[in-house]
């Protein structure tokens, strides 16, 4: 049962990365930065260590396949709804949560053209695409709730109870797990009809589950751990104690990485077991990260900026200019996108 209004629903989805709390002044760093409408730059001013920076070569195919990542420092903006939060691809279109007005977005991915936005509950939170339909965490009549939505119209399906200040979605291609940042717990539902599988119990402040192909990995923000269950017959594989706060995760193909918020660095983690690889150091509040197939791209919430670190050597690159608050990210197969919590999103 949800009673909070939606910006306060918003706030405490967000307490799940960021448990000390919002302060005021982060915030207001965002207001008055927001464009009318169309494309705008993501920010004014790039910061000290980019501006300074040796020129770069740069190959040519990597800007005509929008690769262009070290070329366009800033990226382009475009405005979706009010305290964005979550972010998936379709194939075709960027759709975008916007906890504060209870839409979601529909971008076209070539271009970041608005095609349409559609009603999403009272707060939606996080969202998957399952090949055909979008699921999104929400709140319906005061009720946790998981949304079907149609990817070809918008048109709402389903509606699932969750469990309590659900957040977290991952699918894993027939089942979709959600994580219940309050309950401490994981709702399994099968995809197919809505039929809840079984709910898990977890660590503490569940969130940000993915799915590595053979497990689903979550993030417990107030106890400092990941978990590994495994997909097929939803078992505890492991838990493993991580750096503070760890806010989200990803996956590249080996490694299970690992944001820490408190603690501004990304860890590295072998999938297979959860072992240790290494620590590297990124901007002030890590929060979202996506994976290009090449490098690992991390958004840092508090210094408004997001970094590139090559998976092969482990080396970071930024920081580059992105939006105000970036949290969340995807990656289209040429762009990476960066939800950005005051109501845009930038493509770079």
């Amino acid at each position: 049962m949800q009673t909070t209004s939606s910006f306060g629903r918003a706030l405490l989805a967000f307490s799940l990365l960021c448990f000390t709390g919002l302060s005021g002044p982060a915030v207001a760093q965002g207001s008055g930065t927001l464009s009318s409408g169309g494309p705008t730059t993501g920010m004014t001013a790039v910061p000290t260590s980019v501006a300074h920076r040796p020129q770069q070569r740069h190959n040519p195919m990597r800007i005509a396949t929008l690769r262009w990542y070290d070329v366009n420092q800033a990226g382009v903006s475009f405005d979706v709804g009010s305290f964005a939060y979550g972010i998936a691809f379709d194939g075709d279109h960027m759709w975008v949560t916007n906890t504060g007005d209870g839409t979601v977005s529909q971008l076209r991915a070539s271009d970041g053209q608005l095609i349409d936005t559609h009603p999403a509950g009272d707060s939606p939170a996080g969202i998957a695409y399952d090949g055909g339909n979008l699921w999104i965490v929400s709140v319906v009549a005061g009720d946790d709730v998981l949304l079907k939505l149609r990817a070809s119209d918008g048109q709402q399906l389903d509606a699932i109870p969750v469990g309590d200040h659900a957040a977290g979605i991952a699918f894993d291609g027939v089942r979709l797990w959600v994580t219940n940042g309050f309950a401490a717990t994981m709702t399994v539902i099968n995809a197919a009809d809505g039929s809840v599988v079984t709910t898990l119990p977890t660590g503490a402040g569940p969130s940000a589950p993915i799915f590595d192909g053979e497990r689903v990995w979550i993030a417990n923000a107030f106890d400092h751990t990941i978990q590994a269950f495994r997909a097929s017959d939803q078992q505890l594989v492991g838990t493993y104690p991580v750096s503070n706060n760890p806010a989200n995760l990803a996956f590249d193909g080996k490694h299970i990485w690992v944001a820490s918020f408190d603690d501004s660095v990304v860890e590295r983690r072998l999938a297979k077991n959860g072992l240790f690889v290494d620590s590297i150091p990124v901007g002030l509040g890590a929060a979202g990260m996506t994976f290009d197939g090449e490098s690992m791209w991390v958004s840092c919430y508090m210094d408004e900026s997001v970094y590139k670190i090559s998976v092969r050597s482990g080396t970071p690159a930024g920081p580059f200019a992105s939006g105000p608050q970036p949290i969340g990210m995807a990656f289209d197969g040429s762009a990476v996108w960066v939800v950005n919590q005051t109501g845009t999103v930038t493509k770079r």
